[in-house]
């Protein structure tokens, strides 16, 4: 039996992921459950589901492939990845599963690197900056640049002997998860490193420099993320890379000058960029999206009958093929929405006119309407409700 993932390779936050995945069976299985997880990362080796969506749930499978698709939609909020700060992804399937006659539970697994970016943005307000300190006046036209761009410093000192000019980075993560009973905090900090600087002598009353920013320099950003109350209590993630520009001399008493303001760094955003609908794997790997399909219908229920605890449901194909890697999820209904006891049966191969029996063998008399959806290889779904 194998496992097997396929999903692009990037894709900015807020879009959707396609994902296939795909399952063969050698043997009939007893299926636990199944399912595809966008898994954060996180530079404390904890790794956490940022968003799951289920696949298989319990129930019985015959022997065969079995091929599905599903569409997580990432949030905006969550963070891009960063891989110098420990922040990646991967797409991952999980399948619980034994063979029948078989004690032993079987965990498949298969997973693929994926890299979130950040939608553009519109550059930031840009402000002047204007500071004096102890004969020391600093004046800037603008507080935010690009990579590759020149600083421009006007100064106007008195009394000051000698100043140093540095654009100094700072980059920070700080992960917080539960660690038994209390809250494990991981803080990976990087020194402040300086980017560019600049010795000045002898400066006049009034006199400009310049800095200029690498080309290779990270854009500022501040980026704090926390799941949702279902996937999970206390973890919080936060990055922040922050730029300053530091100016520091002594005067001719001695006294240390210093002012430091913070700056921005950013790319300009793309001339045009466009929302993605849905987001495919490169090579055609995914078959179009399922909310553009029109759903046919697949199957019809012929009948039923009740022995102790099962609910067997004669079921006919009166799909226009044969239908491949069927599953059908059968599922009690409570207040006309709630599912209860959903199980699941596996076919691997189902012609067309044929009729089966389908077992569902959490029958209870207090529960008279079920919901049934059955799928396919081919990503045909479809979803009725059967009334005892």
């Amino acid at each position: 039996m194998s496992l097997k993932v396929s999903a692009v390779d990037k894709t900015p936050t807020g879009s959707f992921i396609d994902i296939r995945v795909i399952l063969d069976l050698k043997k009939p299985a007893k299926m636990h459950w199944g399912g595809v997880s966008l898994i954060l990362e996180r530079p404390c080796d904890r790794n956490f589901p940022v968003i799951t969506s289920e696949i298989f749930c319990e129930g019985r499978f015959e022997s065969g492939s079995y091929s599905r698709s599903r569409s997580l939609n990432i949030s905006p909020r969550v963070i891009p990845s960063i891989s110098s700060r420990g922040i990646t992804y991967q797409i991952q399937a999980d399948v619980s599963l034994q063979e029948l006659g078989s004690e032993p539970i079987i965990d498949l697994m298969d997973a693929k690197p994926i890299m979130l970016w950040s939608r553009p943005t519109e550059t930031p307000r840009s402000l002047p900056a204007n500071i004096s300190l102890k004969g020391l006046t600093v004046q800037l036209e603008k507080d935010t640049f690009t990579p590759g761009e020149q600083i421009k410093i006007d100064l106007a000192a008195d009394n000051i002997e000698m100043l140093q000019l540095r654009l100094t980075h700072d980059a920070n993560v700080i992960c917080k998860c539960p660690n038994f009973a209390n809250i494990c905090t991981y803080m990976h900090e990087s020194p402040s490193k300086t980017i560019a600087s600049a010795n000045l002598e002898g400066v006049r009353k009034e006199s400009r420099y310049t800095l200029k920013i690498p080309e290779t320099a990270e854009e500022s950003y501040f980026f704090t993320w926390q799941p949702s109350e279902q996937t999970g209590w206390y973890h919080s993630l936060e990055s922040n890379s922050k730029y300053y520009l530091e100016i520091e001399g002594h005067n001719v008493f001695n006294e240390k000058v210093q002012v430091t303001i913070p700056i921005q760094i950013s790319r300009p955003p793309e001339e045009k960029w466009e929302e993605p609908l849905l987001v495919h794997p490169e090579h055609g790997a995914l078959p179009l999206s399922r909310l553009a399909m029109k759903p046919k219908k697949l199957m019809d229920i012929m009948g039923h009958e009740i022995e102790g605890t099962s609910l067997i449901l004669r079921a006919r194909n009166v799909a226009d093929r044969t239908l491949e890697g069927v599953t059908v999820k059968v599922a009690g209904l409570v207040e006309e929405f709630f599912e209860r006891f959903p199980r699941m049966i596996g076919i691997a191969s189902w012609d067309q006119n044929e009729e089966k029996s389908l077992t569902y063998e959490k029958y209870s008399n207090e529960i008279t309407e079920y919901q049934i959806t059955i799928e396919d290889n081919k990503d045909a779904i479809t979803t009725t409700k059967y009334s005892l």
